[in-house]
């Protein structure tokens, strides 16, 4: 916009001038708008991440309290593997550069977390099976192939 100057007098240039100012002022006050919605969007993305942040937080504290309930992981060991793996990951997160946020969950293509034990101890035969094969039962890691005799077996 152009300022109006001491030395123009004439009418139609000053409501030009004026009218291009409210032009202007109509753009910003709608980008205002538009900004404020997008700032009350991300706050509300920010809640509901925060939400989930704690439901995952809750979800976790009852998976760690399972194993150490079973017996299967020492209380203690667990703690220090946690520990372990947050440092490891704040130290690869500080030495990483940012990158860019996708568009949607759906799109990112991250590599699929690594097992942390490949293998896993039946408790039945005593054998050391792949550890997608195992299945947690009341008496323990028990292979596929022993989990129908399970069945069968009197309880205790």
């Amino acid at each position: 916009m152009r300022k109006l100057s001491f030395w123009t007098s004439g009418e139609g240039y000053q409501i030009r001038a004026i009218n291009e100012a409210a032009d202007e002022l109509g753009r910003l006050q709608s980008h205002n708008s538009f900004m404020q919605q997008q700032v009350d969007a991300l706050r509300r993305q920010v809640d509901s991440q925060r939400s989930e942040i704690g439901q995952l937080k809750a979800a976790l504290q009852a998976v760690c309290d399972l194993l150490v309930d079973l017996n299967l992981v020492e209380e203690e060991a667990l703690g220090y593997r946690i520990d372990a793996a947050v440092a490891e990951a704040a130290e690869a997160a500080s030495a990483a550069p940012p990158a860019a946020a996708p568009a949607s969950p759906f799109d990112a293509s991250s590599p699929a977390p690594s097992l942390v034990a490949n293998e896993a101890s039946c408790s039945r035969c005593r054998r050391e099976v792949p550890a997608r094969d195992i299945t947690f039962t009341d008496r323990g890691p028990v292979c596929e192939s022993c989990l129908p005799a399970l069945a069968f077996e009197p309880g205790e």
